[in-house]
């Protein structure tokens, strides 16, 4: 099946250029971790609040190296080699674009969990409620497949557009609905079982390994209708990934 023919290729693609990929997901977990780990040792450790405010500057790193780490992935997936200075070259020109869609990505999050328990807790008794909560979550596990495609396709994409980014992620999932479960299953099930089992490997691997799954999915998918095209003698603007994905919504579920 599709969705297990790309999660192979993407543990390839990780195993191919292990040692610089993994040096550049550690940075990447080192990054996004600092903040959650000052507030956690502030919340368990008898720690001044004060420290909270620590959290500000630690936290800065996190989305531009997470949208690096995207950057590399990208050139893996496309059989390009990579250098830590392309890592770092990502960092320095994504800083700005990555905060603004952590926000509003973290935003969305929030109001999707708060959903989720708000209705079963206000009105424990009523049957509408937990359907309700039923519906929130469901959309609570789209709103978290689609998170494997997005930052891919604006890596993929010519135009730098966030909108255009999440629609294609949005077209990709829907789809394609059996590849994306599985490559969230399996993905999910791989961070979880390295956490209990072997909690380095989270550290080294973990951050590649999500971004791996969606960065070859999507490059996969694109690749695969740019030939489709080439057989049907479609220009070279009509192989864009902005266009491809326009021509999936004609298209139904795989």
């Amino acid at each position: 099946m599709l969705g297990f023919r790309i999660f192979g290729r993407a543990l390839r693609n990780i195993w191919e250029e292990m040692l610089p990929l993994g040096a550049m997901s550690a940075i990447t977990f080192v990054a996004i971790g600092l903040a959650p780990l000052l507030v956690l040792a502030v919340i368990l450790a008898p720690l001044p609040g004060a420290l909270l405010i620590l959290a500000i500057p630690l936290a800065l790193p996190g989305p531009p190296a997470w949208m690096a780490l995207h950057v590399v992935a990208n050139r893996v997936a496309n059989a390009y080699a990579i250098r830590l200075d392309q890592y770092f070259g990502a960092f320095r020109a994504n800083m700005r674009s990555s905060w603004l869609y952590t926000l509003v990505s973290t935003l969305v999050s929030g109001l999707l969990v708060y959903n989720i328990f708000f209705y079963p807790n206000a009105f424990p008794d009523a049957q509408w409620a937990m359907w309700l909560a039923g519906a929130w979550l469901a959309a609570g596990v789209f709103w978290m497949a689609i998170q494997l495609f997005v930052i891919p396709f604006l890596v993929e994409q010519e135009s730098k557009r966030w909108r255009t980014a999440l629609r294609n992620a949005v077209l990709i999932s829907g789809a394609n609905p059996v590849m994306t479960l599985i490559l969230l299953a399996l993905t999910v099930v791989l961070l979880v079982a390295s956490a209990l089992l072997a909690p380095p490997l989270l550290v080294v691997f973990g951050p590649i390994l999500w971004v791996m799954m969606g960065t070859t999915a999507v490059v996969d998918r694109v690749t695969a209708y740019r030939k489709s095209q080439e057989k049907d003698g479609e220009s070279d603007d009509d192989k864009t990934p902005e266009r491809i994905m326009d021509k999936w919504r004609n298209r139904g579920p795989q």
